[in-house]
């Protein structure tokens, strides 16, 4: 585990910095990007470059504001100023246009004294002292904004009582015609500055986020049409490689096709598999079978299709990546696809009918409201008991426990799911005797945007009941995300407990949602999520003690080889 820790981050200094007065129960959680961001910044005084430094001090104004930003109309004056920023402009307009814009929206004084100004972030900030693009009045009144403390009131962005932002008062501009140059490059400024100043797992992106922009400007100046807008949207939010992040809107579900296949799609050993119907006794049942492997799809290589999706799936690893690219397989306006596939060592065809997605999901949420209803406590062998972890809440938790905690030698508590609203707390609380301390987070500081604040309690269960202290196994995937990680680290913390199974999403943390013009839905984490001793959980994922992978022949055989192994172990265990 020390080993894939090292290798996502070689490349990172994390620095714990002095406790900040006004934030007692927190301190300054800083996290610098050791790669050399100032070679992503542009040379050529051009309207792309232009527009890059347009966006970065619209984004630095924007949150570093003092009140005078609410007496302004912040998107409007970009929508003003950036046709001439675009047009043939000179360094001495440009800078006019840059200094009208720092005016009103921060309070300045008449005079700013330089030996009040602390040295800004050689990193973060350096672009502002670019001589080639902005002059030296402006820079000096950007140090001074960055130096400022942020007004905790700022019309744009909230604190959210879980620690998340809450960003407030961004128009959707539903009824804009696309394709729309300046509204497209407006979307862009706005996600761009979201993501630098407040996602906690900025750090961690493959790609430098300067790079990103420069790249993306000449992107959403170029979009054909209003489709084409957003799926470049949909492009954009895949950089910052989240298994949290998405962007939807209509446009972007038409992009895939508004039907889809009853088969669940997974990819192993051998290729893309079906394991399993979404849901049950539907009219129009898949003709995949299981352990059915797909060769192609319309006549095209099943590979080729994958990549052509690669761009529009936002994935913090490659296990929740191939989780995500087969729900974009088999989707389609058609009604049926023709598929090649490997049936039991031969190669045949079939086609495949489609159903809407929405019915089918309405049918899919149907059977799971169904299904959490029942018994959960299961006994797969002689002592040994099973608890499907989404089938629990509030009513059923204690007689499901109850039920197996004195007639068992070992339980299985499978988190290859997502679990209901404060469910995990109490599961946990009912299996120890003794507090436990598993999570440290970190959130953004509202006062010092782009900076974060690590909270110094760790998060902590309190015990409530008598402990079992048999041996636990929790199973683990690409399906477990989220609040289910937040659980399996809860579960790591216990003695008795070993994770079973593969690489999970490694996306932690709340969500954050942010709205772009033409009404399009984002979502990235929003909260920043450590183990106790500071290691991260991003990315990597809960990496679980003993790795079981599901195998073509397993699923040919209709087996569940992670709950097998399980079962072994514990069957084990409790002979010696």
């Amino acid at each position: 585990m020390k080993k894939s820790l090292l290798n996502y981050t070689n490349w990172l200094i994390i620095l714990l910095l002095f406790s900040c007065s006004g934030h007692d129960s927190f301190e300054y959680f800083n996290i610098h990007d050791n790669r050399n961001s100032t070679d992503m910044f542009p040379v050529q005084f051009d309207a792309n470059s232009r527009l890059y430094y347009l966006c970065k001090i619209w984004g630095l104004n924007k949150y570093h504001t003092t009140n005078n930003i609410s007496k302004v109309d912040i998107d409007g004056f970009l929508l003003n100023e950036m046709p001439k920023v675009i047009d043939s402009c000179s360094f001495h307009d440009f800078n006019k246009i840059l200094e009208r814009f720092i005016n009103i929206t921060t309070d300045l004084p008449e005079q700013i004294n330089l030996s009040d100004l602390n040295e800004c972030d050689s990193i973060r900030y350096y672009w502002i002292y670019n001589k080639q693009f902005i002059d030296s009045l402006n820079s000096i009144k950007l140090a001074y904004i960055v130096n400022l403390k942020a007004s905790d009131k700022c019309m744009y962005v909230k604190k959210k009582r879980l620690g998340t932002v809450k960003f407030t008062n961004e128009q959707k501009y539903e009824n804009v015609k696309f394709p729309n140059e300046t509204y497209q490059l407006l979307a862009l400024f706005r996600y761009w500055n979201a993501i630098e100043y407040f996602y906690p797992y900025k750090y961690n992106l493959r790609t430098d986020w300067n790079l990103i922009l420069k790249q993306q400007i000449v992107e959403f100046r170029n979009c054909r049409s209003e489709q084409d807008y957003h799926e470049k949207v949909k492009r954009l939010v895949c950089f910052i490689d989240d298994s949290h992040s998405y962007a939807k809107s209509k446009l972007i579900t038409q992009t895939f096709g508004k039907n889809m296949s009853n088969a669940d799609i997974f990819f192993c050993d051998s290729g893309w598999i079906k394991i399993d119907d979404f849901t049950l006794n539907y009219k129009q049942n898949s003709e995949l079978k299981a352990g059915d492997i797909i060769l192609e799809i319309e006549n095209q290589p099943i590979a080729k299709i994958v990549d052509s999706l690669g761009c529009f799936i936002s994935a913090s690893n490659r296990k929740s990546w191939y989780r995500d690219v087969s729900d974009f397989l088999l989707r389609s306006d058609k009604s049926t696809l023709n598929l090649k596939i490997i049936r039991r060592h031969q190669i045949i065809n079939i086609v495949e009918p489609l159903i809407h997605i929405e019915k089918l999901k309405e049918k899919y949420l149907h059977e799971k409201r169904h299904f959490a209803r029942l018994n959960n406590a299961k006994m797969p062998a002689d002592g040994i008991g099973y608890l499907d972890v989404e089938k629990l809440y509030d009513g059923n938790i204690d007689m499901a426990l109850d039920s197996l905690r004195k007639s068992t030698k070992g339980i299985i508590f499978d988190l290859r799911c997502y679990p209901h609203e404060q469910v995990g707390k109490k599961l946990i609380q009912k299996l120890i005797n003794n507090d436990i301390a598993f999570a440290r987070l970190y959130f953004p500081d509202m006062c010092s945007p782009g900076k974060f604040l690590l909270k110094k309690e760790l998060e902590t269960i309190t015990a409530k009941g008598e402990s079992y202290d048999n041996p636990i196994v929790v199973l683990v995937d690409e399906n477990t995300q989220s609040k289910s990680e937040f659980l399996a680290m809860a579960f790591r913390s216990l003695s008795n407990v070993v994770l079973m199974g593969s690489q999970t999403a490694g996306a932690d943390g709340n969500i954050t949602t942010l709205y772009l013009p033409g009404n399009i839905k984002t979502v990235f984490s929003g909260v920043g999520v450590l183990y106790p001793n500071n290691e991260q959980t991003q990315r990597i994922g809960i990496v679980p003690d003993i790795i079981v992978d599901r195998t073509y022949y397993g699923i040919l055989a209709g087996k569940d080889e992670v709950l097998e192994k399980a079962i072994n172990y514990l069957k084990t265990v409790s002979e010696q």
